[in-house]
C-alpha cells in the first residue's frame, strides 16, 4: 500500500508542476492555431496539444529530466505534432479526403457546392443538373453506332 500512496503523491506533484506551465502551453497553442477560424476546432487542437504535452511531461520525468525548465520547447513540439496530424491516441488518416491533414499536405480544400443557383452561368452547376432527356439527334447517332 505505501507504494501506491507514493505513486499517487508523485502523480499529484507532477500535476502541480504541469499546471504551472499549462498557461504557457495554451498561449502557444492560441498563437500557432490562430488561423483556425472555427472556435470548436481550435479548442480541439489546443486540447490535443495539452494532452500530448502532459504525456511527454510524464515521460520526461520518468527519464529524470525537468520538463518545467523548457515549457516553450515542449509546447512547440506539441504544436508541430498536432499540426502534422498526430493525436494522443494515434494519427489522423493522411489518405482520407475529409482529413484536414490530407488537405494541408496535398494542397487542396474540400468545400461544399453552393445551395442556391446564381444568375450567371456556373459550369459546375450546369454539369450537375440532372438531364434525363437526350436530344433526338444524339439518340439517332447512339442507335446507329451502338449495334456496330
Amino acid at each position: 500500500m505505501p507504494a501506491v500512496q507514493s505513486h499517487v503523491a508523485t502523480i499529484h506533484a507532477a500535476q502541480v508542476r504541469f499546471l504551472q506551465i499549462l498557461p504557457r502551453i495554451e498561449k502557444h497553442g492560441q498563437i500557432v492555431f490562430r488561423h483556425v477560424h472555427c472556435p470548436a476546432k481550435k479548442e480541439d487542437l489546443i486540447a490535443e496539444m495539452v494532452a500530448l504535452s502532459w504525456r511527454w511531461f510524464l515521460r520526461l520525468l520518468e527519464l529524470g529530466k525537468d520538463p518545467a525548465a523548457f515549457p516553450s520547447a515542449l509546447a512547440s513540439y506539441a504544436a508541430k505534432a498536432v499540426r502534422s496530424g498526430r493525436r494522443l491516441c494515434g494519427h489522423e488518416k493522411v489518405r482520407d479526403v475529409d482529413s484536414p491533414v490530407a488537405q494541408y499536405r496535398q494542397g487542396f480544400l474540400l468545400v461544399s457546392l453552393p445551395a442556391f443557383s446564381t444568375l450567371s452561368s456556373n459550369p459546375i452547376s450546369e454539369a450537375l443538373i440532372d438531364n434525363t432527356r437526350t436530344p433526338p439527334d444524339e439518340q439517332a447517332v447512339f442507335r446507329i453506332d451502338f449495334p456496330a
